[in-house]
């Protein structure tokens, strides 16, 4: 499912345009996105959503590599990138076969 496609069942389940429902959606994302980016002071940065998952940020450690296609080692900056923590009812929702 893409943004338009989120956007247009978004519209369709609340009886309200596509517009105003893509409105909505690039809202929700560029929320998770800045609290990602700019926490609050006093907070970690993470967004969690009950009965979704959780998105947190993770510092990736910086060094050297080695590039598989030519073999050259390249130093690698330090990076921060996003992890996703499926919730537990989501997952039971998807496995429901699975032993609890």
């Amino acid at each position: 499912m893409n943004r338009k496609e989120l956007s247009e069942k978004v519209a369709n389940e609340n009886g309200i345009s596509i517009a105003q429902a893509d409105r909505i959606v690039v809202s929700i994302f560029k929320t998770i996105a800045d609290s990602l980016v700019n926490p609050a002071e006093d907070r970690e940065p993470i967004v969690a959503i009950a009965g979704f998952g959780t998105f947190k940020t993770k510092t990736r450690m910086g060094g050297v590599r080695r590039n598989p296609r030519t073999g050259a080692m390249i130093n690698c900056p330090e990076s921060h990138v996003v992890r996703f923590s499926v919730s537990k009812t989501l997952k039971a929702a998807l496995n429901p076969e699975a032993k609890k």
